[in-house]
């Protein structure tokens, strides 16, 4: 992954294209407790569009967390 997708990541984390590149790196590279952080630094946004809650969900799945899957599904699905 390259270092100027992480470093741009840092410096604002409601970039969301940006993040969604990093997120999809991490899958890719099979990092996927790197990717759930990336998620939840996302979905820590105020305005996150809902999508990356269901992103956060299947990670924190994936990972055994369990409460932090369901809490994310629970973002999704709130109105």
């Amino acid at each position: 992954m390259s270092g100027n997708a992480r470093e741009a990541h840092d410096l604002t984390t409601n970039d969301f294209v940006t993040g969604f590149a990093l997120y999809q790196a991490h899958v890719e590279a099979r990092e996927t407790n790197d990717a759930l952080e990336t998620v939840r630094k996302l979905t820590a946004a105020p305005n996150c569009p809902k999508y990356f809650f269901y992103l956060r969900a299947k990670l924190a799945m994936k990972t055994g967390a369990w409460e932090v899957a369901w809490r994310a599904w629970k973002k999704l699905f709130d109105v």
